[in-house]
């Protein structure tokens, strides 16, 4: 049985079809963005909003971002010699009006659905304590922030968070146009820590 030109190049197009597919699907799961895929996202994204109106955003109701870039302070930090002076300091989030912030959500924890606290608190610092009591007020309902050390593992925070995620994201040539769910395998970044 012969097959007719018309059946073979039918054949040869669905099957070149398929394997560019899954080419893209390979090439759009891996960790970092190519230029050539940059331009696809976008026009891509762009198509979709604009021509099909498919935008999902959550209420401008339902989310509050708040700036913490300003809320810092310095301390002294021991120098090498192991002696605290005013001339070894380091600048770190101020604990103390963290914890000011975060109280004024207690209140209302069963109104809020989730803390993002992007803030890496991998230093210790005097008002760590302070803090630690109003994380541990919110429980569950604040996710922390972490990131992986040179060896692949997770350091260790000045805080602990009952739900910790990792802030970890590659991008080339400064395009950040999509993520990882998890890092070496197993660690939640924070978009999957906050879906979940």
């Amino acid at each position: 049985m012969s097959i007719s030109p018309k059946s073979r190049l039918r054949l040869t197009t669905s099957a070149n079809a398929l394997v560019m597919l899954l080419i893209s699907f390979y090439w759009l799961g891996l960790p970092y963005t190519f230029g050539d895929e940059a331009f696809l996202i976008k026009w891509t994204a762009l198509t979709k909003k604009s021509l099909f109106g498919i935008d999902p955003k959550p209420s401008p109701e339902s989310v509050l971002f708040v700036d913490l870039s300003e809320s810092k302070t310095t301390e002294s930090i021991p120098n090498e010699f192991g002696e605290i002076n005013d001339y070894h300091r380091i600048i770190t989030t101020d604990r103390q009006q963290l914890a000011s912030f975060l109280e004024m959500i207690v209140p209302y924890r069963d109104d809020v659905r989730l803390v993002v606290l992007d803030v890496l608190l991998d230093k210790p610092s005097p008002g760590d304590s302070i803090l630690q009591r109003t994380v541990e007020k919110l429980g569950d309902k604040i996710l922390g922030i972490n990131q992986l050390n040179n060896e692949g593992g997770i350091d260790s925070t000045a805080i602990h968070f009952p739900n910790q995620a990792l802030a970890n994201y590659r991008s080339a040539q400064g395009l950040f146009l999509k993520y990882p769910l998890l890092l070496k395998g197993h660690f939640p970044t924070v978009p999957l820590a906050m879906y979940q």
